[in-house]
């Protein structure tokens, strides 16, 4: 997280990466320091995907539910 802050002072950074990843230490003070841009694929499509990849994933691992918090914090 602190690299992610460096290299944000001196360019842009991309970063991406599945909500529920970040979410335990991406609190409303580090989400400030960006412009943040969420990706919402139908569920309809990227369950059945990760199903297939993953047959005992879970919704946690799904990432809905952090993505919403996530995006209620900015």
């Amino acid at each position: 997280m602190d690299m992610i802050l460096q290299e944000a002072e001196k360019m842009p950074v991309f970063f991406k990466d599945m909500s529920y990843h970040p979410f335990a230490r991406a609190d409303e003070a580090f989400m400030s320091h960006f412009v943040n841009t969420f990706i919402i694929r139908d569920p309809a499509i990227t369950l059945v995907s990760h199903y297939k990849l993953n047959p005992e994933f879970t919704l946690t691992e799904a990432g809905y539910e952090m993505q919403y918090k996530m995006y209620e914090m900015v």
